[in-house]
């Protein structure tokens, strides 16, 4: 089996098409939504496309932007190996407009990118229906902060208290929590400590076919899932848009 090792923001995304972590947020996200058929998203920062293709599968109208052409030419793969319809545009937060509010903005690991996430909020909730809902995912943790934020080009790490300091000129949060307690001492060591990239199994058939450390893994994963731990290298947040004063 090969391997990839995570030293740039495009492994990073191909290493999201079997990461078990990833997916298990994205299944997270997904219970907290409810059904969303129908429903208009705007998908901020869509990379590989797993978590587009999943919104588009549960019948949601979707729009996908992201600043790299060659993240947009990836998410528009992934949909069709989903089967799935979904609109595209090469834009960042800062630059997109649209005559129309979106019912749900995703924003999974994207605003620890934006320099100016104060900001960047603020954009997201200019463009949400009142009735409408946000989703955020960022890395947790800044004592953790090191060659892995580095190279996908982080601007921080956040915490519940400094996420909700954040949101709240501009969200309610009705879910909030931290996932990824297992990877707290292996973000610690090797990415803080060592400063070295992830290793990673590849991508690829056998891919599919994890070992048993692998399968040990994934069912800490699915533990975790459904149940929240104090602390965790990644924060799940969803809210609805206040009323600006």
């Amino acid at each position: 089996m090969s391997e990839i090792v995570v030293d740039n923001q495009w492994n990073d995304f191909l290493v999201r098409q079997v990461d078990p972590y990833a997916h298990s947020k994205y299944e997270i996200l997904m219970s907290w939504l409810g059904s969303i058929e129908g429903e208009k998203v705007l998908v901020i920062g869509s990379g590989s496309g797993e978590f587009v293709a999943w919104l588009a599968k549960a019948r949601a109208d979707v729009t996908a932007i992201d600043i790299s052409q060659e993240c947009i030419d990836f998410t528009r793969q992934t949909a069709k190996k989903f089967q799935v319809d979904i609109k595209t545009m090469v834009s960042s937060i800062e630059d997109f407009n649209s005559d129309e509010k979106f019912d749900i903005i995703v924003a999974t690991d994207v605003i620890e990118h934006v320099e100016d996430d104060y900001n960047a909020c603020k954009k997201i909730h200019s463009m949400l229906a009142s009735d409408g809902r946000i989703v955020i995912t960022v890395p947790a943790l800044q004592f953790l902060f090191g060659h892995h934020d580095e190279v996908l080009g982080h601007y921080r790490r956040y915490s519940k208290a400094t996420l909700l300091k954040l949101s709240k000129n501009f969200f309610s949060i009705s879910h909030i929590r931290y996932y990824g307690f297992l990877m707290i001492p292996v973000a610690l060591v090797i990415s803080r400590w060592l400063r070295v990239p992830y290793p990673v199994q590849a991508v690829g058939e056998k891919s599919t076919e994890p070992g048993i450390i692998s399968k040990i893994i994934r069912s800490i994963f699915r533990f975790e899932k459904n149940i929240s731990l104090p602390l965790g290298t990644s924060l799940l947040m969803i809210g609805n848009p206040k009323e600006l004063k």
